[in-house]
């Protein structure tokens, strides 16, 4: 067994968050070590900020790899809500040191106004408490959607790469403002992505066996050591059982996903 296996995403595939910004220890690097020995070559093109239209950038240096497989970890970054100034005037850093003296009730009046905002974005009228302070997700869902199906129709259509689509699944949201209606519907169009081609399987970090509090970090949302070895040891898995050799390019899918 030889090739390249490509990996595009956010900073849910390093081990970027609150207290690592080190990815010597994401599921990348692990996977690289795992996979060398039967020949295959990891690439990691997987960036902290960047969101699906950045792999649509990409799309043209993933094809030039020829690649065997191509591992899709879009949707993260997606659903936070951009910042506004009326955002950034409650916002608070968990890594700051406590205020002393009189900067502490202030401090405190701070935290307690963004847990409630956070608490409003992630209920039933999420969509609402967003637009009063005037914010919306990074990216739509439906723009998601488009994106992430041209992304998957150029990859089948013009290799014969297999792909896995990871479905991105936080603990919870605690630190950041998440459009959670936003995240659920990102969360289905990756999810169904394996509906259309022999060549796609998904693996759904929604199921329980990833939401083990250990398998992330303390904001609930980067993972932790743990859980990339868990995501790790479920590619090796994958990868390792799929019929490299045999796979051909398919016709184009994005007309049938896009009805979804």
């Amino acid at each position: 067994m030889a090739g390249t296996v490509v990996v595009c995403g956010d900073s849910l595939a390093t081990r970027f968050g609150l207290f690592h910004r080190r990815d010597s220890s994401a599921f990348p690097q692990l996977l690289r070590k795992a996979l060398a020995v039967q020949g295959l070559k990891v690439v990691s093109l997987a960036k902290a900020g960047l969101m699906v239209r950045d792999t649509q950038a990409q799309l043209d240096r993933v094809i030039n790899m020829d690649p065997a497989v191509v591992i899709l970890f879009n949707g993260g970054r997606e659903s936070l809500l951009r910042d506004s100034r009326l955002l950034n005037l409650i916002r608070t850093d968990p890594r700051r040191v406590a205020a002393t003296g009189w900067k502490a009730p202030l401090q405190a009046i701070r935290r307690c106004i963004y847990k409630g905002f956070l608490a409003s974005v992630q209920g039933p009228r999420g969509d609402l408490a967003a637009t009063l302070i005037m914010s919306s997700p990074n990216l739509h869902h439906g723009e998601f959607r488009a994106s992430f199906n041209d992304v998957l129709d150029a990859i089948l259509d013009r290799t014969s790469a297999h792909v896995i689509a990871i479905v991105p699944c936080g603990l919870e949201m605690r630190i950041y403002p998440w459009s959670i209606r936003n995240n659920v519907a990102i969360q289905e169009t990756v999810a169904r992505s394996a509906q259309h081609s022999d060549r796609v399987t998904c693996i759904d970090l929604r199921d329980d066996h990833y939401l083990s509090p250990e398998n992330f970090q303390g904001d609930g949302v980067h993972y932790s050591e743990a859980g990339h070895r868990a995501i790790a040891a479920e590619l090796e898995q994958r990868v390792t059982s799929l019929d490299l050799a045999a796979a051909t390019p398919d016709e184009p899918v994005s007309q049938s996903l896009s009805r979804k």
